[in-house]
């Protein structure tokens, strides 16, 4: 939604065919963008985008479609080592999560867990975990940009991204993408 310069929900209508969209905040170059629901208040977590710089903002809203407004501590951080999210924030076991980017470096140098220690319409704090690369694996010994847990069918599903210089994982992973695009989504 970066391109549009605002964050757009995507309503089913018809599922999995017929979609409305429905812009709930929009003026920056949002990016990153995921929601969570907690305490009975709908949080969305974004980074705006400036090239080289970037901030974590966060909205808050009773309803999912409207009334989106922005938290009075937002941007809540501004450093390039962990304001970049990471994936979608997500609870487990009673605890909230943020993954981050951490891209002092370079874009993607690693992915790092934060635990949200306090949010509310007034509040937020969070405490460093853990960093998610191992940059011992093949895959990922350049780092990674992603991490993803949901909670399906009883079991906790993971995925997250590597950064390799590997070819050949590199042009499966570009054909299985482009027959998808091609075959599913164009």
């Amino acid at each position: 939604t970066r391109a549009k310069d605002a964050v757009i929900l995507y309503k089913s209508i018809d599922f999995p065919t017929t979609w409305q969209p429905i812009e709930i905040i929009s003026g920056d170059k949002f990016t990153d963008s995921s929601m969570i629901f907690h305490d009975n208040v709908w949080y969305l977590f974004t980074t705006v985008w400036y090239g080289e710089t970037n901030g974590l903002r966060i909205y808050y809203s009773d309803n999912v479609e409207s009334g989106w407004q922005e938290h009075p501590l937002s941007p809540v951080n501004n450093d390039i080592s962990n304001c970049r999210c990471g994936g979608a924030v997500f609870s487990y076991e009673g605890k909230v999560y943020r993954p981050a980017q951490d891209c002092s470096r370079y874009y993607g140098e690693d992915v790092v867990l934060y635990e949200i220690t306090e949010l509310t319409t007034a509040s937020y704090s969070e405490v460093k975990l853990k960093s998610l690369i191992d940059k011992n694996n093949k895959w990922s010994k350049y780092g990674g940009h992603h991490f993803s847990m949901a909670h399906f069918n009883g079991q906790n599903i993971v995925a997250m991204d590597g950064i390799t210089d590997d070819n050949l994982i590199n042009n499966h992973t570009r054909k299985f993408f482009n027959f998808y695009y091609h075959r599913f989504l164009k």
